[in-house]
């Protein structure tokens, strides 16, 4: 386990497709760029497809990140992801990341 940067690194660029095919893979990087950073700069402008078992992915790695003082910051949303977090009545949360 590295020690924690503080920086953010190359942003995580999500796949067109984010279904349970990808969530576990998804997770584990997540998991593994947790403990080497501070924050966390996720580019969701390939996403055409997003379902529940990803957004859960993604709501575990925010309050991981929050929870140990970083930030999650989503950038160049698809008006794919975005709609995905309104149908599940997660406007709160994505609004704290597009900020």
């Amino acid at each position: 386990m590295g020690s924690k940067s503080g920086q953010t690194g190359k942003p995580i660029t999500l796949p067109s497709v984010l279904n349970l095919g990808v969530a576990e893979t998804l997770r584990e990087q997540f998991v593994e760029l947790s403990m080497q950073e501070t924050s966390l700069t996720i580019d969701a402008s390939e996403v055409e497809t997003i379902t529940t078992p990803c957004i859960q992915v993604l709501l575990a790695a925010y309050r991981a990140m929050e929870e140990a003082g970083g930030t999650v910051v989503v950038t160049s949303p698809s008006p794919s992801f975005e709609a995905a977090f309104q149908d599940l009545g997660l406007n709160v949360i994505y609004k704290k990341w597009s900020n």
